[in-house]
């Protein structure tokens, strides 16, 4: 698919001392502009629905935060700045599931507006896929699914499908071995993840947190599969100590990088190439069409690493697109300071690759 989606979460929060005030589904309108302005493709609205004892009912609007036709009303304002609403619906809480509940609430949220789902817990047989996201997805051509299985079959009879079932049990994962390791495989990858990275467990945001955000940023986006940015990585929400100037810089940074991911989109999409150096704090990659490439340069270690590039890259005609440190010009030799990213485009010589 390649779309952008934000993840966001009506939730109660108290804004001070008082304990007065919470967000929920009415101010959800704010996060569909925080949404358009960063430039996704779709908000995907969690965690909303009632509670029915262990299970949810995915059929009814949790009434502390809102009612039905309010949220139905959400989903309207939403499409008026063209984006698209997904619902997020584990099945392992749905007190009974057959072919009658899920198609029932499935078409339910379908006549309100809903754009789309991304369904968890997706462990039931082929038959049962077969005769309900299928036929639902053949009945209506617009609607989009995405599927947390591992279930090989489906998989290959699923256009559209992406997997998190590698994330299911990754909450203390070793995040920076983890993607040195995906890089090594060939891999394009979603860093980002399913359930939110902690990027601490491998970057100082204590002295660097500017820098390592926007590396995570470039390292999340720049890349061609489904993208989820999580309600508050933009602007690092949940660092208190962080000053909102330094917020509206990794915003604007985020947004920055949406932009340029869009443009060269072609490119993304044709070839993805991993560069593998030598020293092992460095993830390297790029993406080529024809004769041009786009390539990104990682620096995960506090100290700075010396790169030399390869020779197929033709970098007197190099174009230097973003950093998360300052500009630079792009030489065959590359000196990258702890923590530093960067993107450029390169004409690529009459070499195989």
């Amino acid at each position: 698919m390649g779309n952008i989606f934000y993840r966001t979460y009506p939730k109660k929060f108290n804004k001070g001392k008082s304990n007065l005030g919470f967000f929920d589904i009415y101010d959800l309108d704010q996060r569909f502009m925080v949404g358009k302005i960063l430039g996704v493709d779709f908000i995907v609205i969690e965690d909303i629905f009632k509670k029915d004892g262990d299970f949810l009912d995915f059929s009814q609007i949790n009434k502390n935060l809102g009612q039905d036709q309010d949220f139905v009303s959400q989903i309207s304002k939403a499409h008026d700045l063209n984006l698209g609403i997904f619902l997020r619906l584990d099945l392992s809480k749905m007190r009974k599931i057959n072919n009658k509940n899920i198609k029932s609430i499935l078409n339910f949220w379908i006549n309100k507006g809903v754009d789309g789902f991304i369904l968890d817990d997706f462990s039931n047989s082929y038959k049962f896929f077969e005769e309900n996201i299928l036929s639902l997805k053949n009945s209506y051509k617009n609607i989009k699914f995405i599927l947390n299985t591992s279930d090989k079959k489906i998989q290959e009879n699923f256009d559209g499908y992406v997997n998190f079932s590698h994330w299911k049990n990754s909450k203390n994962f070793n995040f920076r071995n983890f993607i040195l390791e995906q890089n090594k495989n060939d891999f394009s990858f979603a860093l980002n993840g399913d359930d939110g990275f902690i990027s601490k467990n491998f970057l100082d945001f204590k002295h660097f947190y500017t820098n390592c955000s926007k590396l995570m940023a470039i390292i999340s986006i720049m890349r061609s599969e489904d993208i989820f940015i999580k309600e508050g990585e933009e602007s690092l929400y949940y660092k208190k100590e962080i000053d909102k100037n330094i917020r509206k810089e990794i915003f604007d940074f985020y947004r920055k990088i949406i932009l340029i991911r869009y443009d060269n989109l072609d490119i993304i999409k044709d070839g993805y190439y991993p560069l593998n150096f030598k020293n092992k704090d460095i993830l390297a990659y790029f993406y080529c069409k024809e004769n041009k490439a786009l390539v990104i340069l990682n620096n995960l270690s506090q100290k700075d690493v010396l790169l030399d590039l390869p020779e197929f890259f033709d970098t007197k005609k190099s174009k230097f697109l973003v950093g998360n440190i300052s500009q630079r010009e792009i030489f065959k030799n590359i000196n990258l300071r702890a923590y530093e990213s960067i993107v450029f485009t390169s004409s690529i010589k009459k070499y195989k690759l």
